[in-house]
């Protein structure tokens, strides 16, 4: 790969030693690898992209998830500022708040960077 894709790719898409400052996120991955996809969820007429504020909630909400190769990937600021400018996969970006019955998630959503 050449150096400059791999600098715009630890710009976007974080690994397993990146720490969760401020959130922390699950996302895909394929054969060990991330696929840049995150897991997202519906609610009140958005497609969000959950974010959390600890890894341990983070860890709770994808260790009942029945979906295959999801895992736990911190966001650092520089992530946090790429993602809020150019929202993945027509998502928005939301803080998760608290968790409701039935593991309904409260979420805030964050606005978008112009």
């Amino acid at each position: 790969m050449q150096p400059d894709m791999s600098r715009l790719l630890s710009m976007v898409l974080p690994d397993d030693t990146t720490l969760g400052e401020p959130y922390w996120a699950i996302m895909a991955t394929h054969d060990g690898q991330l696929t840049g996809q995150f897991w997202t969820v519906y609610q009140a007429g958005h497609t969000v992209i959950p974010l959390f504020e600890d890894r341990d909630s983070a860890e709770s909400v994808r260790a009942v998830l029945s979906q295959e190769g999801m895992v736990v990937r911190g966001i650092a600021w520089k992530h946090l500022q790429f993602l809020r400018r150019r929202p993945p996969q027509g998502a928005e970006l939301g803080v998760v708040q608290g968790f409701r019955a039935h593991g309904e998630l409260t979420i805030a959503l964050l606005p978008p960077i112009s």
